[in-house]
């Protein structure tokens, strides 16, 4: 799916730039592969009632919208909520996201056949009262894939934070220019991107068994080769450069997307090869 997650930003508005979002999607492949193996070990259907659990700007929503699939999504930024209401605009389809706390939804129990959540639930203060919800709203027999932010680091991170501070303050982000250590750089990282928590394998099957889920299947996103797409948050062309607090700048969408197909083959090497660190998990659950 190289156009998963098309960004309909320039639209009417550039039309290279928009050929170019059209080919390659949404192009931070972290965030971006973490969706497409959430989907597909929930393997949707078109017949499917499915909710998307924090949609921001709807990146999946909308591009699942206009594939043709029966999705809604919720999410409590307004800010976020305003770009996804644009975007759907842009794209030819209704507005599909709604404000909602995962915490708390105004759905019906029994509601949805599949849910999904991608790099969320870290962000949720009380994720237990998330999974209660998530496991209520969803009719018996249905299925729950969410991704989560692990508790590792890059392999690289160390070598990046120790490196002179002239070099770092003239190519590195803030996060690295302020970190000595990989553990520090993972604290920072954390608070700076409201990591509520972070997960392990062990922790988050806990939490899931303790809802009542069954775990299907859990696996880590990140391998080897993949690590490598952890150096977009070092450096200041890739995460320093916003025109508005949920949208990057031209200059580094057009920095994403010209190192998309490098980092894309790493995920390709990886497929090959055990997942080491857990950057990032995946998990399956049902509600028997």
């Amino acid at each position: 799916m190289i156009g998963f997650g098309y960004i309909p930003d320039y639209k009417n508005k550039n039309k290279l730039l928009d050929f170019l979002f059209r080919i390659i999607g949404y192009p931070y492949l972290p965030k971006r592969m973490e969706a497409q193996k959430t989907l597909k070990l929930l393997k949707i259907k078109k017949s499917d009632k499915i909710l998307d659990i924090g949609c921001g700007d709807g990146l999946w929503t909308n591009f699942l919208k206009m594939k043709g699939y029966n999705i809604i999504g919720i999410d409590p930024s307004k800010q976020a909520l305003g770009i996804a209401k644009k975007r759907a605009k842009l794209m030819g389809i209704n507005n599909v996201c709604f404000f909602g706390d995962a915490r708390k939804m105004k759905f019906k129990s029994n509601s949805f056949d599949k849910i999904f959540s991608t790099s969320v639930f870290e962000h949720i203060q009380n994720d237990d009262k998330a999974f209660k919800e998530s496991f209520r709203v969803l009719k018996k027999g249905g299925f729950f894939s969410l991704s989560v932010a692990g508790e590792d680091v890059p392999f690289f991170t160390n070598f990046l934070v120790k490196l002179p501070k002239k070099i770092k303050k003239k190519i590195g982000s803030k996060l690295m220019i302020e970190s000595e250590s990989a553990e520090d750089f993972k604290k920072k990282f954390d608070k700076k991107y409201c990591h509520y928590q972070v997960y392990n394998e062990e922790f988050l099957i806990k939490k899931a068994e303790k809802t009542g889920f069954k775990v299907i299947k859990i696996k880590r996103v990140v391998g080897t080769f993949t690590q490598l797409a952890g150096i977009f948050h070092f450096f200041k062309i890739f995460n320093l450069n916003k025109s508005y607090s949920l949208d990057y700048s031209l200059k580094t969408k057009i920095a994403y997307a010209l190192i998309t197909p490098l980092i894309l083959l790493t995920y390709i090497l990886d497929s090959f090869l055990p997942k080491t660190r857990a950057l990032s998990l995946v998990m399956l659950l049902k509600k028997e």
